[in-house]
């Protein structure tokens, strides 16, 4: 009855492949992507009979096109199935010495260079790459895959030039009027955020800057130039420059309020900043678009921590568990210092004790968050000091001293430790050792006021006590 319908057509297309009848199918969507070259469900059913045929050449053509709208895991798997068909296909022609009539001189070669990096074959692809010099007329196709092979493989001085000139050659383009060179002019946005990476990996950051605002005014599409600025932003506050990150940031939220990664820039540089209103306020933003990422929430419950609003810092910690949050190492020692402060009992101290084990079975790994791992036996010894078992205190500050011992705040603790059990001449050791950070402080003035009382130096301990 719909004989016209692009939408009814495709699946009957869909109907017929499911049902096992894969001729017709390609019959229907091949005459339906003749009318519609751009329908995009076409397209990738027509790599799929392609596919099933054995024509990985033509599947893969039609798959890039379709990378061209976005990501696709299904297409992206496709194209792994085709490049290791083809990488085959064109490593035996080339050991033949044979030409392929649908690739000119040293296009086969690029040919399967891009199909090796594709399928991640970094190291193979450089050596295809260096064994021949590509023609004039090849220097694109050539500049453009060295580069990016060179820069997955962090070898980023090397990656420079070839990037550089692949952008030099977009730049020299003319609008012909033809589909490839089209395609290659929409590249200069992209190759510039590639290039901005290089230079940043290179520690060159007012490069990197100038290369993401190159690539920002070259935005193929919307959605690039927001995930070119959203790049600017992230570098600029990598380098500690906050405030001209929170601008990009309320750039790209001015023009999609969705924008999740903004929020986390945004929300972590303000932290940095200290404007806690401002952090909390990205916190309910960002877990309202996305509420199962964990940094929101362990930068508000540092917020709320270091302001010592332990109740709010808890219900972040609560909001986080009911959105099923996968807790990051980081996230779970804020928790740890959150249940201690306000734990009442040591039934309640054996909580985030039993979490800090937790902890420590993923300090080893790659994507630890925990900077400073010394704060885990830290927070072990404070909770062992809070139930007055003295010992383990010292035994688990011994350990955290030893891991981190620049961290002054340390040595001031163990030195409470020996005053609370008396070991005045220990305590005192301690709080020389702390003197540099916290000798002006009243409260170590006082402490060793007592420790010189607890010895029966009454006039020192007097010196001490009239400094507070």
């Amino acid at each position: 009855e719909y004989p016209d319908d692009a939408y009814i057509r495709f699946y009957s297309g869909e109907a017929k492949w499911q049902s096992g009848d894969k001729e017709r199918a390609y019959g229907i969507w091949k005459d339906l992507l003749a009318e519609h070259p751009d329908h995009y469900s076409a397209k990738l059913g027509v790599a799929r009979c392609l596919m099933e045929r054995g024509d990985c050449y033509q599947a893969r053509e039609l798959m890039l096109e379709l990378l061209d709208s976005g990501r696709n895991e299904e297409v992206e798997s496709m194209i792994c199935k085709a490049n290791e068909a083809l990488i085959e296909e064109f490593k035996e022609t080339l050991k033949e010495g044979r030409e392929d009539e649908r690739l000119p001189g040293h296009e086969l070669q690029i040919k399967l260079g891009w199909c090796l990096f594709q399928n991640e074959r970094m190291e193979e692809a450089v050596e295809l790459l260096k064994s021949f010099s590509p023609l004039p007329e090849e220097e694109y196709l050539y500049d453009n895959l060295y580069g990016r092979v060179l820069y997955q493989l962090d070898r980023h001085e090397e990656a420079l030039p070839l990037l550089q000139r692949w952008i030099a050659l977009i730049k020299d383009l003319t609008d012909d009027g033809t589909e490839e060179t089209r395609k290659r002019m929409s590249r200069h946005g992209g190759a510039c955020y590639i290039l901005a990476g290089c230079h940043y990996a290179l520690k060159q950051q007012a490069e990197a800057e100038a290369a993401l605002s190159e690539a920002v005014e070259n935005a193929r599409t919307d959605r690039d130039r927001l995930e070119y600025m959203q790049y600017l932003a992230n570098i600029l506050m990598w380098s500690k420059q906050y405030e001209k990150s929170i601008d990009v940031c309320d750039a790209i939220i001015r023009e999609d309020d969705q924008y999740f990664p903004a929020y986390l820039t945004r929300q972590e540089a303000c932290y940095h900043l200290r404007k806690a209103q401002q952090v909390i306020d990205d916190y309910y933003k960002a877990i309202g678009i996305y509420p199962r990422y964990y940094k929101p929430y362990l930068l508000a419950a540092k917020v709320f921590f270091f302001h010592d609003q332990y109740e709010d810092a808890k219900g972040v910690i609560e909001r986080a568990k009911e959105n099923q949050v996968e807790f990051s190492p980081e996230l779970k020692l804020y928790q740890v210092k959150i249940l201690r402060n306000l734990a009442e009992s040591q039934a309640e101290r054996d909580i985030p004790r039993k979490i800090l084990e937790e902890i420590k079975g993923e300090l080893g790994q790659d994507d630890c968050d925990i900077e400073d791992v010394s704060e885990v036996n830290y927070e072990a010894g404070l909770l062992w000091w809070d139930d007055n078992e003295y010992e383990k205190a010292l035994e688990f500050l011994g350990l955290a001293i030893g891991e981190n011992q620049e961290r002054l705040q340390y040595r001031l603790i163990r030195g409470d430790v020996y005053l609370e059990m008396k070991r005045y001449k220990d305590a005192l050791l301690e709080y020389d050792a702390a003197e540099p950070e916290y000798g002006s402080r009243p409260g170590i003035h006082y402490a060793r006021g007592l420790c010189q009382e607890g010895l029966n130096a009454m006039e020192k301990a007097v010196e001490h006590f009239k400094k507070v």
